[in-house]
């Protein structure tokens, strides 16, 4: 396969080749970080961990002194220690949908736009992201007009995984959605502290177990993760233990359209990681600029990844066997 390189930020980028191939394979997963879901208005990871000091301040856990001091740390170090607190004091968790922003009903046109066409990918779906945005549209497929039947009837059969028991190589089928991380559905089993991360990523468990299959047997797409996930999308890849030899995974990543001088710097970066750079231009609509691509991209891989000829359809199925 060739590797995927960019000269330049384009406003809807071209679809690397490998990207098609593995959706017309049925090997194509759509990784989805916290980036789309802050295009409807949730925080981030830092904004994530905020809602936790906030808890603490408006419990009396903390004062102002002390919640200034913790906002300068880490996400991950402000979310162990906020769990640690609340489960010292014997208080219930924070409700997770009011600090993600989930049940506002604003922009609900803009969400259900995004996630048909996430959704409307061949593709099976992993994310680290703890809200049901695109489990209520997987939920809601089958009554939609925008796929035909017969793919509403595969798509109706497909399940959301959150429980670390149920995150397994077995549930790796297009249309699923696995919540590595955990979900707002279970909230006491999110993963957030360092000891959490430590446990479920420990070697002999599930996850290490999954990642290394998702990236040695499948192509994988990064959606959603930008310089803020950069811990996170580090942390899985090194955690999959994948090889370097090719470029086989891809990124979305934003970036101005000034900015071209420095893609040199980036694509270095993540071929390093064995991702491909791709960069779309957030010069003109900021961060929205996603829901373009998205769309963009979601109908070309429908069209493409679905084989057009009798003869198409026997190579496909040498190419897969």
């Amino acid at each position: 396969m060739t590797e995927y390189n960019s000269n330049q930020i384009l406003d809807i980028p071209e679809i690397p080749d490998g990207i098609i191939e593995a959706a017309q394979k049925g090997k194509l997963v759509i990784f989805i970080g916290a980036g789309v879901s802050r295009l409807l208005g949730s925080p981030g990871w830092q904004g994530f961990a905020m809602g936790y000091l906030d808890y603490l301040y408006n419990n009396d856990l903390i004062n102002h002194r002390e919640k200034e001091y913790l906002k300068s740390l880490s996400a991950r170090k402000i979310i162990s220690i906020s769990k640690n607190k609340i489960k010292e004091n014997n208080l219930k968790l924070p409700d997770f949908r009011k600090i993600l922003n989930i049940d506002k009903g604003h922009k609900k046109e803009k969400e259900h736009e995004l996630y048909k066409n996430i959704y409307s990918c061949k593709a099976i779906y992993v994310t680290t992201n703890y809200d049901d945005y695109l489990d209520k549209m997987s939920k809601n497929i089958t009554s939609e007009s925008y796929l035909d039947s017969k793919e509403n009837n595969a798509r109706g059969k497909s399940k959301t995984f959150f429980r670390k028991e149920e995150l397994l190589v077995s549930n790796l089928d297009n249309g699923n959605i696995l919540h590595i991380h955990g979900s707002i559905e279970d909230k006491g089993n999110m993963i957030g502290s360092i000891v959490d991360y430590l446990s479920h990523y420990q070697e002999g468990s599930e996850i290490p177990v999954l990642l290394k299959d998702i990236f040695n047997k499948y192509t994988v797409l990064f959606v959603g993760y930008g310089l803020e996930e950069d811990e996170i999308l580090e942390f899985i890849v090194n955690k999959a233990a994948i090889g370097k030899d090719e470029i086989r995974h891809y990124t979305l990543m934003p970036m101005y359209k000034e900015e071209e001088n420095l893609l040199g710097f980036q694509e270095s970066y993540y071929r390093e990681l064995g991702i491909g750079f791709v960069p779309y231009n957030i010069s003109k609509n900021g961060y929205d600029q996603l829901i373009d691509v998205i769309k963009d991209w979601s109908e070309k891989i429908k069209k493409e990844s679905e084989p057009q000829t009798f003869l198409d359809k026997i190579k496909l199925i040498d190419e897969v066997i």
